[in-house]
């Protein structure tokens, strides 16, 4: 099943539908849905099926390699460290990327997902597009996504904004500030001959530090040698396409891992399946809705 894209909708990141679609489709991804316009952006179930179902009905399918998390970046570094053993490039994806995560020494998956994204957009605009260890890199596979991350519209304000947040934004926005300040300096030092600073600014490691937190999802993991009945974790995984999905508190959909292949699926609910015309898809982001943090992190309360 391909995902269809409403034509005419602009999606930020997005410069042509067309190869956005071939995208998805080469990434695996697939369900009975279409992407639309709605709160920004969102997933629509197409109703085609009025039939009563006797279980939650699986609309969307996401392979796991076709998500970020601390585990499918892993293996996707082990990939490079294999490639990179016969390259004579001057900077080598595999060594910059460790670098990164070390001078970052993250202490949450958040950080870590951000560390290895700073490294790709780094690698991306620093990169000689001319070369064939450039056009080949296994990284060219996530420029599209990156794009989308980066063009994706995260909470700000200004200083002196009468928003009751604005206090805890800032503290937010100095303590992220920090973070990139120490990076810059020891990148500058550990890094020689490589100015990170000319190609990741603060507005930047800004971005893609609040666009991780904003589409980022806590996707069930089976923990090894557990019972699959039972033993599970979560990982903070971002995970396209079901990213773009909005919040509702009375959501008609979750997301849920398919233990036979670890693919991310989304489920929806059977009572809404018998519906015949085309209709939005929610989730719950946090059933909790702290504030400030919900406010913080995707950018509206949650009264709905």
């Amino acid at each position: 099943m391909t995902i269809e894209i409403s034509k005419g909708l602009t999606i930020p990141g997005v410069d042509s539908i067309d190869e956005f679609e071939k995208w998805i489709s080469s990434r695996g991804i697939e369900g009975n849905l279409s992407v639309g316009e709605s709160f920004g952006i969102g997933l629509f179930y197409q109703g085609k099926n009025t039939e009563s179902a006797e279980d939650d009905k699986i609309i969307l399918r996401v392979p796991t390699q076709s998500s970020l998390n601390m585990d499918t970046l892993l293996e996707l570094l082990t990939q490079l460290k294999a490639r990179d053993k016969d390259s004579d490039a001057s900077v080598k994806e595999s060594d910059l990327i460790v670098k990164f995560l070390e001078i970052l020494n993250p202490g949450s998956e958040t950080i870590i997902l951000l560390a290895y994204l700073v490294g790709f957009e780094f690698l991306r605009q620093s990169g000689d597009k001319t070369s064939d260890y450039y056009k080949t890199s296994p990284l060219r596979a996530w420029d599209a996504y990156l794009d989308i991350l980066l063009s994706t519209k995260v909470f700000s304000f200004d200083v002196d904004n009468e928003n009751p947040f604005a206090d805890s934004f800032g503290e937010l926005r100095n303590i992220v500030w920090s973070e990139y300040e120490d990076f810059i300096a020891h990148a500058h030092k550990d890094i020689p001959n490589v100015d990170v600073a000319d190609n990741i600014s603060f507005d930047k490691f800004f971005q893609l530090f609040q666009a991780i937190r904003s589409r980022s999802l806590e996707v069930p993991k089976e923990v090894e040698g557990g019972n699959p009945d039972s033993e599970f974790q979560t990982n903070v995984t971002l995970v396209p396409v079901l990213d773009f999905a909005n919040h509702n508190r009375e959501n008609n959909a979750y997301f849920d891992v398919d233990r036979e292949n670890n693919d991310i699926v989304l489920k929806l609910k059977k009572e809404e399946a018998i519906k015949e015309e085309p209709f939005e898809v929610t989730i719950s982001y946090d059933p909790v809705d702290t504030k400030p943090e919900f406010y913080l992190t995707y950018g509206f309360q949650s009264d709905a």
